[in-house]
C-alpha cells in the first residue's frame, strides 16, 4: 500500500479531445497518462506537490495542494470549451489571458481506506 494516492478522474466530452491522452504531471514530472472517461490512481509521497495536466503544448492550470499520509486527493479534469470554438480557443490559450485548454480542479480527500 502507498503512503498516499493521487485519484484522477478524465470526465469525457463529446468530441474536443476524446482520442488524446493527456500527460499527467506532479511537480515537473510526467507521472503517467490519462484517457476519455479513465480514472487513475498515482502512488506519491506525503508533502507538497503541484499537479498539471499536459494536453500537447497546452494543458491546465497547475495546483498545490498539500497531502498526508494515508490520504487521497482527488481530482478530475476535462476539455475546457466544445469542439466548435476549438480553433478560437487555441488562440486565446496562447495569449496571457487566455484559459487553459484543460479545466482540472480538486474534488474531496478521502482516505485510501475508503477507497
Amino acid at each position: 500500500m502507498s503512503e498516499a494516492i493521487v485519484r484522477l478522474t478524465r470526465i469525457s466530452a463529446p468530441v474536443r479531445d476524446r482520442l488524446r491522452s493527456y500527460r499527467v504531471e506532479l511537480d515537473g514530472e510526467v507521472i503517467g497518462k490519462i484517457r476519455s472517461g479513465d480514472r487513475t490512481d498515482f502512488d506519491v509521497e506525503p508533502g507538497h506537490h503541484r499537479l498539471r495536466i499536459r494536453a500537447s503544448w497546452t494543458g491546465s492550470q497547475a495546483l498545490s495542494f498539500e497531502i498526508k499520509k494515508g490520504a487521497v486527493a482527488h481530482f478530475e479534469c476535462q476539455p475546457n470549451g466544445h469542439s466548435l470554438t476549438a480553433l478560437i480557443d487555441t488562440f486565446k490559450s496562447l495569449g496571457k489571458h487566455g484559459d487553459p485548454w484543460v479545466d482540472l480542479r480538486e474534488v474531496t480527500g478521502e482516505d485510501i481506506e475508503g477507497t
